[in-house]
């Protein structure tokens, strides 16, 4: 009888265990994202600070070790006008007034990224879930520039590249309740290679977690 006993405590200690050490099968993530890049594409001024969205999938595959992919895009636009007044020349009737001519340049940015790589996450508190990833995969950006001028008329250029592109970092999930949670923060240092530079990039995002199988 005593050793039944034994035996079912150690089943029951067992079983305890399992549930204490309960983990999400997958996690979706979706959320604002904002990037700060040390190379501005549209050549505006040295950097560029970007807003956009962060998406991505993990499949955990204990309670500590997964596999995510990551997918952002990030969005610019800026425009700026001048008016410039024609000069008179000696020797040279001058008009009053003197005819002026209007130039704007509109350049607008966007930056898609998608990563996959692992995840590590510490799971020893029930609400609270820091991690921890390193990412690689490919950057593509889109750079387009109108320029308007009431003396030039209207003319486009733009440029496509897609190179390579790595992140490390990590971030902190807390738990709503059920199959949500809440990223409070999600915080990445990201390296692209495109243009024929590379380029240092700051990447912070927030927003909700849907948990399955848990």
């Amino acid at each position: 009888m005593k050793r039944f006993f034994s035996v079912t405590s150690l089943v029951l200690a067992a079983s305890l265990s399992t549930l204490a050490q309960d983990y999400p099968k997958a996690e979706v993530f979706g959320g604002y994202s904002f990037l700060h890049s040390d190379d501005n594409p549209s050549f505006r001024a040295p950097g560029a600070n970007l807003h956009g969205w962060n998406a991505s999938v993990t499949a955990n595959l204990n309670l500590w070790f997964g596999l995510t992919a990551d997918f952002s895009g990030h969005y610019d636009s800026s425009s700026s006008s001048a008016v410039i007044t024609t000069p008179g020349f000696p020797g040279f009737p001058v008009p009053s007034p003197l005819p002026t001519f209007t130039t704007s340049v509109r350049s607008d940015t966007n930056i898609h990224t998608f990563m996959a790589g692992p995840r590590f996450s510490y799971r020893k508190r029930e609400r609270i879930t820091p991690f921890a990833h390193l990412l690689f995969g490919v950057t593509r950006r889109h750079v387009e520039t109108k320029i308007s001028s009431s003396l030039f008329g209207r003319t486009s250029f733009s440029n496509n590249e897609s190179g390579f592109a790595g992140a490390v970092g990590g971030g902190l999930d807390v738990s709503l309740g059920g199959k949500l949670a809440l990223r409070v923060i999600q915080a990445d240092y990201q390296l692209t290679h495109v243009f024929g530079s590379n380029s240092n990039n700051a990447r912070i995002s927030t927003g909700i977690v849907f948990r399955f199988d848990q």
